[in-house]
């Protein structure tokens, strides 16, 4: 039997084993952590660092032949790990370089500005005062991220020069080498896309989603499906999408993008060789696509056509949402509710990551902490939203203060 390697075995991932495995493959996992979620569920697992680029390497090509490893994905940001993988193994995938420029992201704006594809203005600099001065030259407003980063750690909108030295220090200290990117603010309704390239470098559009984010921090708080995005709006983001993935260099596999929808047009934020991550890919999107776009990920990295997956779509929600459950900042004290919400009608999953004793946020005048998501699908928005709103009362995240 043949086999798909999946870097990244959290607790979200659990299903994508289940959907590899009705594929008719065998499912290996690699996870740093021995008691992954996703490490029972696996037919192999490693325990390997998925940042361990040159272990995880050498595991592929000592047992790569014995298992047959067809295909290597991931739903979290190790997407350099996967290309070097597949490089080394002559797995298909994504060229290495690609890989890299979309986890260092001056290197994927340097690109998409050379190939004309829209994006915000940008400038790496590596020191508070060059932070000052870049936002300066953006015209007072931008978007502070690390040169390396994800999930939103270190960004920071600024609206006025003076507070960018603060901006860059928080984004270096969570960058690799300290470096920060310095782009144009780019103000409008944020979108997600996933793709995916055939083996014969045709793309395939799997799935458009809809966003929102706190009003003064890079955090999500929720996420639509179907798009509210017209038809001809939801062609040029897919279209956004191709053209970012190949100015890098993509042609193979699994893409997503992180975009806004200005007063001007469109501007593609960040680009990976990857699909969005589980709770958009697994949860979101299916009921209403009616079918799971990892499925038509997999079927194009592993030689088939993508379009026999969607083709066969058969939705069963006409809406799907998820929102962010919200805690007090402080120790977790109690968490009640969970099972009680699951069980209400319309909630497609509930996942919970604080756990009694979790210290979470800073003092507690600070912004409330995602603690979790829940998601739940209906005929219309009012009814899912009715659904979901029932199951965030039922869940309580209790929290008291801690020093």
């Amino acid at each position: 039997m043949s086999s798909v390697l999946m870097v990244g075995g959290g607790v979200q991932q659990r299903h994508a084993v289940e959907l590899v495995r009705s594929l008719g493959y065998r499912v290996v996992v690699s996870d740093r952590n021995p008691d992954a979620p996703c490490a029972p569920l696996a037919d192999v697992f490693w325990q390997a660092d998925g940042r361990d680029v040159e272990g995880l390497v050498a595991r592929v090509l000592r047992h790569g032949d014995a298992l047959d490893i067809r295909a290597v994905f991931t739903l979290t940001e190790l997407v350099t790990t996967v290309a070097a993988v597949c490089h080394a193994a002559g797995i298909p995938g994504a060229p290495l370089r690609a890989a890299v420029a979309c986890q260092y992201k001056p290197l994927a704006k340097e690109s998409w500005l050379r190939a004309g594809v829209p994006t915000p203005a940008g400038e790496s600099v590596a020191t508070p005062e060059d932070a000052r001065k870049a936002v300066e030259r953006l015209g007072g407003k931008a978007f502070v991220k690390p040169a390396v980063g994800f999930g939103g750690r270190g960004c920071t909108p600024v609206t006025d020069p003076g507070d960018a030295p603060a901006a860059f220090r928080v984004a270096a200290a969570s960058s690799n080498g300290g470096e920060v990117l310095v782009e144009a603010l780019a103000e409008g309704s944020m979108h997600d896309a996933n793709g995916a390239f055939d083996r014969h470098g045709r793309f395939h559009g799997l799935g458009i989603a809809d966003r929102w984010f706190h009003d003064r921090l890079p955090v999500e708080l929720g996420a639509r499906c179907p798009t509210t995005l017209s038809p001809a709006r939801q062609a040029e983001l897919l279209d956004l999408l191709e053209r970012g993935a190949r100015a890098l260099g993509i042609e193979r596999g699994p893409v997503k993008a992180d975009a806004v929808l200005t007063e001007d047009g469109w501007r593609l934020l960040e680009l990976a060789p990857r699909l969005h991550g589980p709770k958009g890919t697994l949860w979101l999107m299916p009921p209403v696509l009616g079918y799971q776009p990892l499925e038509a990920a997999l079927v194009a990295l592993l030689g088939g056509d993508p379009g026999a997956v969607t083709g066969r779509a058969a939705p069963r929600a006409r809406h799907c949402a998820f929102r962010a459950l919200e805690a007090a900042p402080g120790r977790v004290s109690a968490i009640t509710g969970v099972d009680a919400a699951r069980q209400l009608p319309g909630v497609e999953n509930v996942m919970v990551f604080a756990r009694e004793g979790d210290l979470l946020g800073g003092g507690r005048n600070a912004t409330p902490v995602t603690a979790g998501y829940v998601c739940a699908s209906g005929p219309d928005p009012a009814t899912t939203e009715r659904v979901i709103g029932q199951a965030v009362e039922t869940i309580r995240i209790e929290t008291e203060d801690s020093p």
